[in-house]
This record gives C-alpha cells, sequence and structure tokens, in this order.
C-alpha cells in the first residue's frame, strides 16, 4: 500500500476527533441526567484543553523544542476540563459521572486521530514488508516498508471503545477503570511497533502509560471497595 503524505486529511481527522469526543461525552452526560448546559460546557471546554493539553505535553517532553500534538497529553487536557466544570458546579454530584463518560469516550477519540496520522505518515511503524505494509511518499517518504501501527492501533482502540459501552449499557460499575486500563496496557504494548521505539527499552510513552495502568488499577480497587460495601449495607 501507498500514501502520499502531500495528501493527508490529519487536520480533518483530529478535528473530527475533538468532535467526537465532545458529542460522545454530551451525550453520555445527558443521558445519566446531567444538565444540558453543564454538559455543553464539559464539551466545549474539553475541546480547548485536550488540544492545549497535547502540545504542552509533547513540548515539555522533547525539552522545548518540538510541537505537536500528544494523545497522553489529550487525556490529562481531558481530565482537567472534568475537574475545572466539576469544581465550579458541584464536584460531588457529577464531578465521578463525567469522568467514567470522559473515559469511555477518550478511546474513541484516538481512533479517529490515529486515522490521520496514518494518511499523513506521523508515528509510523517499524520497518516491515509483509502483509498491509504501507510505504509513504511525498514530504514524509519513508525509506521502505513500514508497520501500519497507526490502523492497528485505530482498530484497537475502537474496539475497547466499543466494549466499553456495552459495560456502560449493562450498568457495569468497572466499566471506565477497566477500559482505562485496558487503554493503557494496549498502547504500552503497541509502542514497541512504533519506529521511534526503535533503540529503546522502555520509552517515555510507555512509562507513562504505566502510572495510567497503576492508576487504573487503584480506581478499579476504589470501584469494587464501594460496590463491596453498599452490598454489604444491603
Amino acid at each position: 500500500m501507498r500514501i502520499d503524505t502531500d495528501f493527508s486529511l490529519y487536520g480533518v481527522m483530529i478535528l473530527l476527533s475533538l468532535l467526537g469526543g465532545a458529542v460522545g461525552v454530551y451525550i453520555l452526560n445527558i443521558y445519566s441526567g446531567i444538565q444540558r448546559k453543564v454538559a455543553r460546557y464539559l464539551g466545549i471546554f474539553s475541546m480547548v484543553t485536550s488540544c492545549f493539553g497535547g502540545f504542552l505535553l509533547t513540548f515539555v517532553t522533547s525539552g522545548f523544542q518540538e510541537m505537536g500534538l500528544s494523545s497522553l497529553g489529550g487525556l490529562m487536557g481531558m481530565y482537567a476540563a472534568v475537574l475545572a466544570v466539576s469544581l465550579i458546579v458541584n464536584y460531588q454530584k457529577i464531578g465521578g459521572r463525567m469522568a467514567v463518560h470522559t473515559t469511555l469516550v477518550l478511546p474513541l477519540m484516538y481512533s479517529i486521530g490515529k486515522l490521520g496520522c496514518f494518511g499523513a505518515g506521523c508515528c509510523r511503524g517499524i520497518p516491515y514488508d509483509g502483509i498491509c505494509s504501507v510505504t509513504y511518499t511525498g514530504q514524509f517518504a519513508s525509506e521502505g516498508g513500514v508497520f501500519p501501527i497507526q490502523l492497528a492501533e485505530s482498530v484497537v482502540f475502537f474496539l475497547i471503545f466499543c466494549v466499553g459501552l456495552y459495560c456502560y449499557a449493562r450498568q457495569k460499575q468497572y466499566a471506565a477503570p477497566i477500559i482505562f486500563i485496558l487503554s493503557a496496557v494496549m498502547k504500552f504494548l503497541l509502542e514497541f511497533l512504533r519506529e521511534s521505539h526503535i533503540g529503546q527499552t522502555i520509552s517515555l510513552t510507555q512509562i507513562l502509560c504505566g502510572i495510567c495502568a497503576l492508576i487504573g488499577c487503584v480506581w478499579l480497587w476504589m470501584v469494587r471497595s464501594k460496590t463491596n460495601g453498599t452490598a454489604e449495607k444491603i
């Protein structure tokens, strides 16, 4: 497969990713009973903070030399929006629900965004000449075939999104922390297939994914403890 990087839809896909996240969170918030005004504020604000967080993390971790969108920075920006809106409104009542809904939508945002990376040739995979190999031409041409890691990530994270929605629809209280952990683990593993990982044992991105996985485990433990405590009272 050959892809001309001079004619990519990277910007369009990033915009669709942000819109998809905002709309998805808005719908889930409305479905759970959160006021439309609050849900609308979070949707709009999260698009801004996600972009800011994505650029900021790349800028800081590159030693203030590079600009680009980091998915983990975008994740931090999304949760920053949840925290800000929760503090303004009423954290105890709706903060937890908004965090859950944001977590469920994050894999969808990542899935859409990676389609943009796939067309632009950024975040490309390791050299690979097997089935589904991709060769980039144009401004960001590759020296040979590479593994379509961005496409693989898009498929994997869309499936994670579907699993999350299924669990949420069945009123599984542990849906969000499980999705958070699963997303962190899968991104950690898929990083080994990225070109930028060549020559590294563990990358900074993988370290951050490991931290996210640990946070997810603590979150899951808290949910299970709360659920068991409620059951005992009953």
